[in-house]
């Protein structure tokens, strides 16, 4: 979400190409930066000669290669005093439908958003973050391909903790060990057949997961209601030697836990996604 009345958009690695409502406007170069407002729901762009006006959303696009980096240069948004300000893939300045909220979308290709996860410590054992790696992709592809929760605001996930915690292009420098278990798990999702008498094809399910527990993990009916049986109640016993403290909302995979099965057990990521997702199947969704 943008907090001020103008945006500063710098492609880093590429040129991008400029659309207003999906009509070509021109290009604008690497290293030049742009500034985008809405104002009187006229959106603008202006950098150097390049002048867009539209009364449609501004969508900027790499010209060359999909993974180009681009920075938003008025963005504060710390994390562990590091300012996340660079993202790669497509850039939308958009306005939230019937409303006035204005956000900055990355359209990112999925390889590339599990990679800017923050959400775990790169110094975890590789098992660990492969399953890790795992269970974010199968959770943000759920919640993009079966959810409409974010529908009024044009993107599929919210990129904080209400979703998930994207923090983009410098989460990869800070965590080059899993932006390898990403790699080296790529395209693999959690699936669950839910009508095994039918034999149904199996379905990408959600894949929660939170840090810890005080001994075992909770189902989902016991905290959201309902009936998932891939999320039931199993034993976390690394967790439960911590102490009797949970942290997080108990449903699937806790990652203390977790890491602890890979070091302590040698369990491959397998195994570990399996532990917490009962019943389910790992598949390769795309190469």
């Amino acid at each position: 979400k943008v907090d001020k009345n103008y945006v500063l958009i710098t492609p880093q690695t590429d040129s991008y190409k400029v659309y207003a409502g999906g009509a070509y406007q021109g290009i604008l170069p690497k290293g030049k930066t742009a500034t985008l407002k809405l104002r009187d729901d006229i959106y603008s762009l202006k950098a150097g000669d390049l002048n867009v006006k539209s009364d449609k959303h501004i969508r900027l696009v790499p010209e060359n290669n999909p993974h180009a980096v681009f920075k938003v240069d008025n963005l504060d948004r710390e994390y562990q005093r590091v300012n996340f300000d660079e993202y790669r893939g497509v850039v939308e300045y958009r306005k939230v439908q019937n409303d006035d909220q204005i956000y900055v979308i990355n359209d990112v290709l999925m390889s590339d958003y599990v990679a800017g996860m923050g959400e775990n410590s790169d110094g975890s054992p590789e098992e660990y973050l492969k399953a890790q790696s795992v269970a974010q992709r199968t959770y943000g592809y759920f919640i993009k391909e079966y959810s409409n929760k974010h529908e009024k605001r044009n993107f599929d996930v919210v990129a904080h903790t209400g979703d998930q915690l994207y923090l983009g292009y410098k989460s990869e420098a800070i965590r080059p060990n899993f932006v390898k278990a990403s790699k080296a798990t790529r395209g693999f999702m959690v699936t669950y057949d839910t009508d095994n008498d039918d034999n149904t094809a199996t379905e990408v399910v959600i894949t929660p997961y939170f840090a810890r527990t005080d001994g075992r993990t909770r189902s989902w009916k016991e905290v959201w209601g309902g009936h998932k049986p891939w999320l039931v109640s199993v034993p976390t016993v690394y967790d439960r030697s911590r102490g009797r403290r949970m942290y997080g909302h108990g449903v699937g995979m806790s990652q203390l836990d977790a890491s602890d099965r890979a070091s302590k057990l040698g369990e491959d990521w397998q195994t570990i996604v399996k532990y917490y997702y009962t019943d389910t199947e790992i598949v390769k969704m795309y190469k």
